[in-house]
């Protein structure tokens, strides 16, 4: 009897087996399908004759004396914290662990504030911030103590058809004794350095992570791990002053030369955007002052999505740049017609197919192209 019921239970084992293996084998194609299926939709660039090549962008940075400013820094004693520090990396280095004994991290939450002493007050006793609010509280604080910095955003590729999180956001501060920037990851306060020379942001993704220096890191491969994916594209603002009336809503993105720009993420569309394939407008010395030499070669597009609660019909605002002013005037052909006219702005709604977009800035001479696929 014992035996066979032991028969009986690998006969129903067997079956068993041989049920899952042709479930499995039916399941898995579909899945395949519905993931391919996934990332065949979307907004895809073409071709992107459209990367800006020169050096004629005016930065906006906070010098840390407006109020807001002045208030931080004696609210919370800052010039105290950091008075026995030599140089910008100590000083820096102590406001992120100030920092985190005030916030505790938590890469989901978002705050709709973006001054620091709002996000201080709004997430004490316990409260939750992201990367966002800690790079917020970061910049301010040091440009209080009169550390010039900008917040920056690494992302990854492709990052439309992701459903983890795609991007993290670091900062970098100047670094009167390097002459250059310095990019700090305000979360896990740390630098990277080639040698004992510290790292900007552009030059960590020109190298490899396992030949750097991970200065403030304890476990270097466990880092590298988590975060080695975010470091292809870069991107900063072009405005870097919150407490100041805004001069500019448009960013600078560096990708690898030879790939194609992204305009969409998984969290949506990107704000209006100029790229790049050359490091030089990212070092450039907010200590310099900034003159107009109208030299840029080319008018260059820039598109910025229009808000709307319609995800069917995708409408784009046009706009045209040279010399690090918007143009009055210039003209857009559309899909291989005429050129057109247009002042300041133009709207175009995506079509679902390749919708061709070209500039010129005397309505004779192709300047700028750009194919964008709209698949639904």
């Amino acid at each position: 009897m014992k035996g066979e019921n032991t028969l009986n239970n690998f006969k129903d084992k067997t079956k068993l087996k041989f049920l899952i293996i042709p479930i499995v084998l039916i399941i898995f194609p579909l899945i395949l399908s519905s993931c391919n299926n996934r990332k065949s939709k979307g907004i895809f660039i073409n071709k992107w004759d459209n990367f800006y090549e020169d050096k004629n962008i005016h930065f906006y940075y906070d010098d840390g004396k407006t109020h807001n400013g002045q208030q931080l820094k004696s609210t919370y004693k800052l010039d105290e914290l950091v008075a026995s520090k030599k140089d910008e990396l100590e000083k820096s280095s102590e406001i992120i662990s100030w920092i985190q004994g005030k916030i505790k991290f938590s890469k989901n939450s978002i705050s709709s504030n973006k001054d620091a002493l709002s996000i201080l007050e709004e997430l004490k006793n316990g409260k939750t911030g992201s990367d966002k609010e800690y790079a917020e509280v970061f910049t301010q604080s040091v440009a209080s103590l009169g550390i010039y910095s900008r917040i920056g955003e690494y992302k990854i590729k492709d990052s439309q058809h992701e459903k983890d999180d795609t991007s993290f956001k670091v900062c970098e501060i100047w670094s009167s004794k390097y002459k250059k920037w310095v990019m700090f990851d305000v979360v896990n306060n740390c630098y990277m350095a080639k040698g004992s020379t510290p790292l900007s942001a552009i030059e960590i993704l020109k190298n490899d992570l396992n030949s750097l220096n991970i200065v403030g890191i304890k476990d270097k491969n466990k880092y590298i791990k988590e975060y080695n994916k975010y470091f292809y594209s870069y991107t900063i603002n072009i405005d870097n002053n919150i407490n100041d009336a805004i001069k500019s809503n448009s960013s600078i993105t560096f990708i690898p030369p030879g790939n194609i720009p992204e305009i969409k993420t998984n969290k949506g569309y990107i704000p209006p955007t100029i790229f790049v394939t050359k490091e030089d407008l990212f070092s450039i010395s907010p200590l310099e002052d900034y003159n107009n030499d109208y030299k840029d070669k080319k008018c260059t597009l820039i598109l910025s999505k229009k808000n709307s609660n319609n995800n069917e019909n995708l409408e784009f605002y046009i706009g045209a740049f040279k010399n690090s002013v918007m143009l009055d005037e210039y003209y857009i052909s559309i899909n291989g017609a005429n050129f057109i006219k247009v002042k300041k702005y133009y709207r175009l709604n995506l079509k679902n197919e390749i919708n061709t977009i070209r500039l010129s800035e005397d309505g004779k001479n192709i300047e700028r192209e750009v194919m964008i696929q709209y698949k639904k």
